[in-house]
């Protein structure tokens, strides 16, 4: 199964490389759910960049569905707008 790619902004990429990030969330739609389903790696890029070399490779640690109350804060504020109530939670760690 080929790993997981999840793009992010670049201050969270940031964060994933200082050590301060260690899940990343997707809304709970049929998009991600086929997507996330059964996933055990997965690969970090940071915006849309086409460099390889930036990528960031990690283990998939566990995936669950939480509520949109349990978000950090930050995680709420990208899904303000959202329509979803439930999200996926990617906690991962660095290869």
């Amino acid at each position: 199964m080929n790993p997981l790619i999840l793009h992010l902004k670049y201050e969270y990429w940031n964060m994933v490389c200082q050590g301060n990030k260690t899940h990343e969330y997707r809304e709970y739609k049929p998009y991600w759910i086929k997507r996330i389903k059964e996933q055990k790696e997965l690969i970090l890029v940071p915006g849309y960049a086409n460099c390889n070399s930036l990528d960031i490779h990690a283990k998939i640690k566990n995936i669950s569905v939480i509520d949109y109350n349990d978000l950090p804060e930050y995680a709420k504020d990208e899904f303000e707008n959202s329509e979803q109530h439930h999200f996926f939670d990617i906690e991962f760690e660095i290869k």
